[in-house]
């Protein structure tokens, strides 16, 4: 018995330490011949990349939705991803939105609609950089923020 809180002390100890970590300060890499200028400018170069194709991949989720909505097509499903909070709303024409509960109880809401009813996209518009999504779940209203297509 005396080996068990023994392990749990020990146990304790480890976990108090990693939490005490502080992380290390992003390094950029080594390359042969290449001089850590051109690095920098290469790497500064990418993380621009990112943040335009970003702006297009906004840009084309937008227009998905506003198409889904003019056309009137119904949620067939709302299934939980891998990630925590994230869900894959599943439109009757194969689309899919990667989207998140703007309260914990929004997916629920929607799930319990869908079982004896049926659910629309009502509404999307922007609100701080974030395309928000209001479904229409009977007399509910859940709002959700498209996080992308799956």
């Amino acid at each position: 018995m005396e080996w068990v809180a023994s392990l749990l002390v020990i146990a304790t100890i480890v976990v108090l330490a990693s939490m005490g970590r502080v992380r290390k300060p992003r390094v950029l890499p080594q390359v042969p011949g290449v001089h850590p200028d051109d690095v920098r400018e290469l790497t500064a170069l990418g993380e621009r990349l990112v943040r335009e194709r970003r702006a297009e991949r906004a840009c084309v989720l937008a227009e998905r939705v506003r198409m889904i909505r003019a056309r009137g097509v119904p949620v067939r499903a709302m299934t939980p991803s891998r990630v925590d909070d994230q869900w894959l709303l599943r439109f009757a024409d194969g689309s899919v939105l990667v989207v998140q509960g703007r309260r914990s109880a929004d997916p629920w809401l929607v799930v319990r609609q869908l079982v004896g009813g049926t659910v629309e996209l009502s509404d999307h518009r922007y609100e701080q950089g974030r395309l928000l999504l209001t479904l229409d779940a009977g007399p509910r209203r859940p709002e959700f923020i498209a996080l992308g297509e799956a």
